[in-house]
């Protein structure tokens, strides 16, 4: 248990530095860019050559209509962080829930109180995800015709839907956010509550 558990940890660890260096990358390019830097110098060239690919798909939806051009590559910067830091928190919120569940089995503690606060919380932690997927697959080309995104529709939608009538502003929906937020904030209480 021990080993799955300092796995996850390390992984969790990757993924955090991983994503601060990335998006790294596209915070340097943007601050090069409004300092007028020559964009056919070394390091402006291959920075541009590196984050292009990435920052393509998105110009072509965003820039010009909804934003300046060259804060695309931000906005991308952005989202790779808040991304990476969100899957890396989950990763290691998974391998607390997973190092206290193995500790309660070595104690026999197996139906325990405190066995079923950590339940809840993997359960608040599947659920969180669950919403995290449905608000990122639709990117990658999953659409409600794939079975498991139906399944992610179905399972999400009852929180999601009331929350869509006072968190959506213009064409942005905030709900998946707010019902992450909400169900991380709540779910840790509820465990507590019950493991007592």
């Amino acid at each position: 248990m021990n080993l799955i558990v300092n796995v996850l940890v390390i992984i969790s660890q990757i993924i955090f530095y991983a994503t601060i260096a990335i998006a790294s990358l596209f915070f340097l390019r943007v601050i090069l860019t409004w300092m007028g830097v020559n964009p056919f110098g070394r390091i402006p060239y291959h920075l541009t050559r590196l984050t292009e690919p990435v920052v393509r798909p998105l110009r072509h939806q965003l820039g010009g209509r909804m934003m300046r051009y060259d804060l695309v590559p931000l906005m991308v910067g952005v989202l790779i962080l808040v991304t990476g830091l969100f899957i890396a928190n989950m990763i290691g919120e998974l391998a607390g829930i997973i190092g206290a569940m193995g500790k309660n089995i070595l104690e026999s503690a197996f139906a325990s109180r405190a066995m079923l606060g950590e339940f809840i919380k993997l359960l608040g932690l599947l659920y969180v995800t669950a919403i995290f997927l449905r608000f990122f697959l639709p990117y990658f080309g999953v659409d409600y015709r794939n079975r498991f995104f139906h399944f992610l529709f179905v399972i999400t939608e009852p929180v999601l839907k009331p929350l869509r009538r006072f968190f959506v502003i213009g064409m942005f929906d905030f709900s998946p956010i707010i019902a992450m937020i909400l169900v991380q904030l709540l779910m840790p209480v509820l465990a507590n509550a019950v493991a007592g």
